[in-house]
């Protein structure tokens, strides 16, 4: 069954379409339903602008590349879509693995009488019902065993320490760390690490001006526009404490790079 529906990134789209029209932007958007739905745009002229409501111009159809099969697709789509089917995959094989540890503990525990309910009269009860039990596959619910929000003193998970080292300013690490875990949890690990990181290469700013990373993701600072990140004034010469960042102006291209299609 394909999923219904897939991640939008409003930043990445919004730098990827800057320089189309209204009506440009209506098209992409439109070819990008109609291959998330049937997984290929047919490379047919009068089809394509009958599924976009309008003529796709030339820099509308650049974003999708044609494949081996001849049909069009746009990376950037099948990349979430790859994304989505190896989450899914992953989260039934931790739900039969759960299962199967679950019913074997169960099985181990009843299979097992205790001296005070295991004997009666001096002969040891017989258990089919728990033997049965133990060949029983019907589902078992149970609360999940992963904890967003490391707690105190815990060591974190690898994936969020990897943005935590992604983020220029190191300090409170606890409260950062669990910061980090609240945008994870509503912005996805991918999203969260390329925006910290992008952060990291764009910010300019002296390092007194640069919020602490509990702050910086708390308040989803991830998610502002990248020009908000730059300090156009040079503090090289007047204040020591300045990253280093060359000449201290933001090079285009990495905007670009992070942005994608």
């Amino acid at each position: 069954m394909n999923p219904p529906a897939f991640q939008f990134y409003a930043d990445d789209f919004l730098a990827g379409t800057m320089d189309l029209s209204p009506e440009e932007v209506g098209a992409y958007i439109r070819l990008l339903c109609a291959q998330w739905s049937r997984g290929y745009i047919v490379p047919d002229p009068a089809r394509i602008d009958r599924i976009a409501g309008c003529p796709v111009p030339p820099v509308v159809l650049a974003k999708f590349d044609q494949g081996e099969d001849g049909n069009l697709r746009n990376a950037r789509l099948e990349r979430e879509r790859e994304k989505q089917n190896e989450f899914r995959n992953g989260r039934s094989e931790a739900g039969k693995k759960g299962a199967a540890k679950r019913w074997q503990k169960n099985s181990s525990a009843i299979a097992k009488p205790s001296p005070s309910h295991g004997l009666a009269n001096g002969l040891a009860i017989d258990l089919p019902l728990a033997n049965g039990m133990a060949n029983d596959s019907s589902p078992s619910p149970s609360p999940s065993s992963i904890n967003t929000v490391p707690a105190k003193g815990a060591e974190p998970p690898p994936d969020l320490e990897e943005i935590y080292q992604a983020y220029p300013k190191k300090v409170a690490k606890p409260e950062a760390l669990r910061a980090i875990a609240k945008a994870v949890a509503a912005d996805g690990f991918d999203h969260v690490l390329k925006r910290t990181r992008m952060f990291g290469t764009v910010c300019n700013k002296p390092r007194q001006f640069v919020p602490n990373p509990s702050t910086f993701f708390n308040q989803r600072r991830y998610a502002d526009d990248p020009e908000t990140w730059k300090d156009h004034a040079d503090h090289s010469r007047n204040n020591p404490q300045s990253f280093d960042r060359g000449q201290g102006t933001c090079n285009a291209d990495v905007v670009n790079d992070y942005a994608g299609r």
